[in-house]
């Protein structure tokens, strides 16, 4: 699951309507695609605007949905692009973001902006 965000944009495929799941999913595929630096480095990357428990939140979090500004810093010290980013984010904090149409095009980040 962590990967398939990455590899349906990538493909060109319609994925699944975003969710938490979804975003929280594409933080952990662009971790992954960073060489999956420890939180502590990412922490200092963020210059302790993040502190090593929220970056493993927001790798390994729930259904508890983070501030975009929280995402938007670990995007970067991931070396990712946040506005492929912003709009999971937005999908996700949508209320009932769950079931939706699918999209007639790729909703989740295009495979560049993993840099």
């Amino acid at each position: 699951d962590d990967i398939r965000p990455l590899w349906e944009a990538a493909k060109g495929l319609t994925p699944r309507p975003p969710t938490r799941k979804t975003l929280h999913a594409a933080l952990r595929g662009l971790h992954l695609a960073a060489r999956r630096p420890e939180p502590g480095a990412l922490s200092r990357s963020s210059r302790g605007r993040l502190s090593e428990e929220e970056v493993s939140a927001l790798l390994h979090g729930g259904d508890r949905l983070p501030d975009w500004p929280a995402v938007d810093l670990l995007v970067h010290a991931l070396g990712g692009r946040s506005e492929a980013f912003h709009p999971l984010w937005e999908a996700a904090r949508a209320p009932g973001a769950a079931p939706q149409p699918v999209a007639p095009h790729p909703v989740g980040p295009p495979a560049d902006a993993f840099g």
